[in-house]
């Protein structure tokens, strides 16, 4: 399970540096600054961008993973 999160932290990382032409560190501080804006874990935050490409507006678009199965 944690290695699921650290992985899911690191595809949202990539893609945010990929489509933001962004360093590793201003794409973490953007999942992070998202994470404590929208109050929500920052597992939520990197699954909401590895699904869908972009980082969350709302705290309404992202849905915590209940299930025990990873999204990704």
């Amino acid at each position: 399970p944690c290695g699921t999160v650290q992985r899911e932290i690191g595809v949202a990382t990539g893609m945010l540096m990929a489509t933001g032409k962004l360093s590793a560190n201003e794409a973490f501080a953007q999942l992070h600054n998202a994470s404590q804006q929208l109050h929500h874990d920052l597992r939520d935050v990197a699954r909401h961008v590895a699904t869908t490409g972009q980082l969350p507006d709302k705290p309404d678009e992202l849905r915590p993973q209940t299930d025990g199965k990873t999204a990704i």
